[in-house]
């Protein structure tokens, strides 16, 4: 009797180290695909700061243009970032990841930076991007220190 309830014990110990790594698994293919998220934002962000430096020194309207739909874009795939990072953070179980992206280029400043076309107005979008590069650069550094960790257990 007290063998077979030792038997017990061990199994189920060896479910709980199985189901601990299916959940590690899980986790990790859940970080990925957020990472591989927040890496597609980071390029599309980086294509409209580069716009947006060609439209501070002598861009036009067509300049304006391009970048902003670049904006666009980055918005779009922000949306999509948040949504798998949620999905990772219920893998988590209850981890707070403190990924506050926030992509809101104001409907006055996007109205004035095509209408008064000055750099004042491209100079404020600019630094629009450039706090959100930072945001999402920090993001993509604690996922991947999070990634890391998961990965050693």
């Amino acid at each position: 009797m007290a063998e077979a309830s030792r038997l017990n014990v061990g199994e189920e110990n060896d479910m709980g180290e199985v189901r601990l790594k299916e959940d590690l698994r899980c986790a990790e293919e859940s970080g990925e695909q957020a990472l591989a998220s927040l890496y597609a934002v980071r390029a599309k962000l980086n294509s409209a700061k580069k716009w947006g430096i060609l439209d501070i020194f002598g861009g036009n309207l067509i300049s304006s243009y391009v970048k902003h739909s670049k904006i666009n874009e980055v918005e779009g795939l922000i949306e999509q970032s948040r949504m798998k990072l949620t999905d990772f953070q219920k893998t988590l179980r209850g981890v707070e990841i403190p990924a506050e992206l926030k992509m809101e280029v104001s409907s006055f400043l996007t109205f004035a930076d095509f209408a008064f076309d000055n750099p004042v107005t491209d100079y404020l979008v600019q630094t629009k991007l450039q706090t959100l590069g930072e945001e999402v650069e920090d993001t993509i550094q604690l996922m991947e220190t999070l990634l890391e960790h998961i990965r050693e257990q």
